[in-house]
């Protein structure tokens, strides 16, 4: 009977998908946007969450989040909330200058990102920043696949 019960078990169990940790209530619309990004990137499966912060807001709420299986790396360029950023769960920190140019700061982070084997061709990153709309700074999440 025992075999019987391991063939359901490994049945079930791929199905399974841990959902996020639904004890944290988030107010603000900023928030609910991070917990539509850790919704998105853990159903793609092979993918990652890149934030760009200097509060570290972003990278602290989605760690208390806990998507499984999500790497979030988390570029500053403040060194005292790199250091810090190294507390959280699933957060991986880089201390990165920022450019003016959002685009050219996202580009250098995908790429420090590919150099170090942090993640490879084929991989989704979920990249949540801000963008300039007539003179209004808009948040965003991006969706891009790494070359």
């Amino acid at each position: 009977m025992r075999g019987r019960d391991e063939d359901i078990t490994k049945s079930i169990e791929p199905s399974e998908k841990r959902k996020l940790n639904e004890l944290i209530h988030l107010e603000e619309p900023k928030a609910k946007m991070l917990r539509s990004a850790a919704v998105l990137a853990q159903d793609l499966g092979k993918s990652g969450i890149v934030v760009f912060t200097r509060s570290g807001f972003l990278a602290y709420t989605l760690a208390a989040l806990r998507a499984d299986g999500v790497p979030i790396y988390a570029f500053t360029d403040d060194e005292a909330l790199f250091r810090q950023l190294m507390l959280p769960w699933g957060v991986e920190p880089f201390l990165m200058p920022f450019s003016a140019d959002p685009e050219e700061t996202i580009l250098n982070a995908i790429d420090y990102l590919k150099r170090r084997d942090w993640c490879s061709a084929g991989t989704w990153l979920v990249v949540i920043t801000n963008a300039l709309a007539h003179e209004k700074i808009v948040d965003t999440i991006q969706l891009r696949k790494v070359e």
